[in-house]
């Protein structure tokens, strides 16, 4: 029978550009209370950190205005 033994660490991810194809964040602009959403296939994550906090930068068009939004990227093995 297959096991998976072993703990993934945290620590940043070896890739440069993480792109999540179909996948949005969505947030209400803090200044001028627009709703904004971010194409993680077109504005991917760089650099991201696995199983640990992470920022992630929002960014209103109709204000000008950016901000950071907590974020964690999990990973997960599964034996099928």
């Amino acid at each position: 029978m297959a096991v998976i033994k072993g703990n993934i660490p945290k620590g940043e991810i070896d890739v440069k550009k993480f792109i999540l194809d179909d996948v949005y964040i969505e947030d209400v602009c803090p200044k001028c209370g627009n709703m904004c959403s971010m194409d993680l296939g077109i504005n991917y994550l760089s650099h991201p950190k696995m199983n640990d906090k992470d920022y992630y930068t929002v960014y209103c068009d109709k204000c000008d205005h950016d901000w950071d939004i907590p974020i964690k990227v999990n990973l997960n093995i599964q034996l099928l």
